[in-house]
């Protein structure tokens, strides 16, 4: 095997561990939003989804400073700051 796939492989092995700890729910959904964009995580900046450019209630902002999950109502993506 060549250093690209032995990385590869390592890479996956971790990314197999740190999904453990997340809900299937929100992987189902970052599954289906991974199917149609390439981007399904995007941060929040200036008030607004960065995908799609919606803006959010300050509850909202509140809320991800929490560092609660939530997605934009508009694009679905899942929202961080």
């Amino acid at each position: 095997a060549t250093k690209i796939e032995l990385d590869l492989a390592q890479q996956m092995e971790l990314r197999k561990k740190l999904l453990i700890n997340i809900p299937g729910e929100w992987l189902s959904q970052y599954d289906a939003l991974y199917t149609k964009i390439s981007n399904p995580i995007v941060e929040l900046q200036q008030g607004a989804c960065s995908g799609c450019f919606e803006p959010v209630t300050a509850q909202v902002a509140i809320e991800l400073k929490r560092h609660k999950m939530l997605q934009c109502r508009s694009c679905h993506r899942f929202l961080f700051i």
